[in-house]
């Protein structure tokens, strides 16, 4: 576990910045993709999200949620201990999901490899947020990352209840829908792309 990072951010929102879990690798036909929020989850907390899935597996599914801005603020304003070469670079923080909406998650392109980066899918990677912020604040670093309060998680099998009663499409992840996309166009766009049923 990685070590915690102090932030300052809207009451109620977060207290320490921790990494999730290693991304997972391997044959999952879940982790390193897009789960696609169906029209029938509108008045959920999951409504019109697309997820990055990180983990999926008999114990479990963890991810993030893609595109749900919460606010702009500058570094120094979100996180205590920010060097002092970035504390006023500004970042678009995101709600990553409801759990733990204390930690803070960093997605970053594959252009930066740390010594805990895990890639998650195509041009898309997950590194510790103090990794992170020390590369940037030293010239290095991805030239493009997220912030993201909080992951959506579920327990043994209740994704793929969720899957039974068609909740969801699963996608292929792509790095534009992450970083480039407009937050308000992701759903639309990635509900163009629905291909598998599951």
């Amino acid at each position: 576990m990685m070590r915690a990072v102090m932030v300052r951010v809207a009451p109620g929102l977060m207290a320490a910045a921790l990494a999730l879990p290693a991304a997972a690798q391997g044959s999952d036909p879940i982790a390193g993709r897009f789960l696609v929020a169906e029209p029938e989850l509108g008045g959920s907390p999951f409504g019109e999200t697309v997820i990055l899935m990180l983990e999926h597996d008999d114990t479990g599914s963890v991810g993030i949620v893609v595109n749900r801005p919460v606010e702009e603020l500058a570094l120094s304003d979100l996180i205590d201990d920010v060097p002092a070469a970035i504390a006023d670079e500004r970042v678009a923080l995101h709600s990553g999901g409801p759990v733990e909406e204390r930690r803070l998650i960093a997605l970053h392109g594959e252009d930066f490899e740390g010594a805990q980066t895990e890639r998650v899918a195509d041009g898309i990677a997950t590194s510790p947020v103090p990794a992170l912020l020390e590369a940037l604040a030293e010239g290095g670093g991805p030239e493009t990352y997220r912030l993201y309060a909080g992951y959506a998680g579920w327990g043994p099998g209740q994704l793929e209840s969720e899957f039974d009663r068609d909740s969801w499409h699963i996608i292929p992840a792509d790095a534009r829908l992450v970083f480039d996309e407009s937050a308000e166009g992701v759903w639309g766009e990635a509900m163009l792309r629905r291909q598998v049923d599951l």
